[in-house]
């Protein structure tokens, strides 16, 4: 995962990471905050704990599903598609760079945790569209259709929405307008995933402008924007929050706690022995495969000097 030659690579991972953890507690952390905390923190603050399992073992093997039901089992046996979803942020980043091994993880969940092979399947689009972004191979359009293919062929009904989302998205309909549209099909937890995601694809670039879109629908809802921050965030990275954000974010109490927990995660899945110790190690080139590039090597003859 460690490289010395830089290609394109336009955020570092671990702004990426700060950005989306940071960005899907965005409906708690800026001034006019109106969501309801109730529907949406516990399964982010379960989601945290899950850092310490991750960080304490490098995977989660069945019996640490297990445990973690245990811990909240009547958060969990209500859990649908959304909501797992925010649970799973931290495995999301810290899997993301072996789909194989994430794809296996959720469907664990699935398993331990008794959901229904649709709620799985939910979770899984989303964290597909996740792995492009920490990869540096998200492209709009490309990527919507690889997402439609991925649903199509895997015959869940959210390949429909996703369907409707690209429509919109092609002739601009307002958000409001193509959220009545997207209402009339699926559940409330299918709804807020596809309107995240058509909060951040119509404007990727911009991590303002996509949580202010999510924010006029939060009140109906509230998880559209815990999910639409967190890709926001881990495509622009924590630099790409507007500066008064930025110091929104160091006035929330959770920020040093999500932080730490942030860069734990980050150390243990570059290798480092000690998750818990300072290293330089923050600072250097680092990614997934093929995220960096090494650059050519030019070798000049003694002779020609």
């Amino acid at each position: 995962r460690l490289y010395q030659g830089l290609d394109k690579m336009r955020v570092l991972p671990i702004y990426r990471w700060q950005g989306g953890l940071l960005g899907s507690f965005v409906g708690q952390w800026l001034p006019q905050e109106s969501t309801d905390p109730q529907s949406v923190l516990p399964y982010l603050q379960i989601g945290q704990s899950l850092i310490h399992y991750l960080v304490a073992k490098n995977q989660l093997s069945e019996q640490d599903w297990l445990n973690i039901y245990q811990q909240y089992p009547n958060e969990l046996k209500k859990a649908r598609s959304a909501d797992l979803i925010l649970v799973l942020l931290p495995l999301i980043l810290y899997e993301h760079d072996s789909a194989r091994e994430l794809e296996q993880q959720i469907e664990l969940v699935g398993f331990y945790w008794q959901k229904n092979p649709e709620i799985i399947q939910n979770v899984l689009i989303y964290a597909y569209l996740c792995v492009l972004v920490l990869k540096e191979q998200f492209q709009t359009q490309q990527t919507l259709d690889h997402l439609i293919q991925v649903s199509q062929t895997r015959q869940i009904s959210l390949s429909n929405q996703l369907g409707l989302v690209k429509d919109l998205l092609n002739n601009a309909v307002p958000l409001r307008q193509g959220m009545k549209q997207l209402i009339s099909q699926g559940t409330s937890n299918q709804i807020a995933i596809v309107l995240a995601l058509y909060c951040f694809i119509s404007t990727p670039e911009d991590f303002q402008l996509s949580i202010l879109r999510a924010w006029q629908i939060s009140e109906q809802f509230p998880l559209s924007l815990a999910l639409t921050g967190f890709l926001s965030g881990i495509y622009n990275g924590i630099s790409g929050f507007p500066i008064r954000w930025r110091v929104a974010t160091q006035n929330f109490p959770l920020t040093p706690s999500i932080q730490q927990k942030t860069v734990q995660l980050f150390t243990s899945w570059s290798g480092v022995y000690d998750p818990n110790a300072e290293y330089p190690l923050l600072k250097t080139s680092l990614a997934p495969v093929s995220v960096i590039q090494r650059r050519p090597l030019n070798i000049v003859s003694q002779e020609s000097i």
